[in-house]
């Protein structure tokens, strides 16, 4: 079995990771251009590549601690979080890659699917990220356990 220190690396490294090829991948599927302010691109950077990290932080400084318990429950706490919102994100992704086929009504009007207006390997990239993404998933899910055991 792998050491919780080492697991916690390597998912976390995995997220930030995949969060950085999300920005590419998904950026095909927009169909509206929307203008992102410079306090939105401070948030949705902070919240992907920082946030991912909390739980290794506090691992590592509770190690230094006399308190380590209290802080190894944080670091349980903020895993468990980070499973349940991968876990939430790849649902959504894969909602949304299987309802591309799919028309949609708006307004009364059939729109064009989405398969439509894409290129074929923004979609097979879309699919490829999203399996990625369960795979973290099961990652997440999988150190929660193996600090929960310990």
């Amino acid at each position: 079995m792998a050491a919780p220190l080492f697991l916690l690396a390597v998912v976390t490294i995995a997220t930030i990771v995949h969060n950085f090829a999300s920005d590419f991948v998904w950026d095909k599927f927009d169909t509206e251009a929307v203008e992102k302010t410079f306090s939105s691109h401070i948030f949705w950077h902070a919240f992907s590549y920082i946030f991912p990290l909390l739980p290794l932080c506090f691992y590592l400084i509770g190690k230094g601690l006399d308190a380590s318990s209290a802080m190894t429950f944080l670091t349980t706490i903020l895993i468990l979080l980070m499973a349940l919102l991968s876990s939430g994100l790849s649902a959504s992704s894969m909602s949304f890659l299987l309802k591309s086929n799919q028309r949609q009504r708006i307004d009364g009007e059939w729109h064009s699917s989405i398969a439509d207006s894409t290129s074929k390997t923004s979609l097979r990239n879309g699919w490829i990220h999203n399996v990625v993404g369960i795979f973290i998933t099961f990652l997440w899910w999988f150190t929660l356990y193996r600090f929960y055991r310990n």
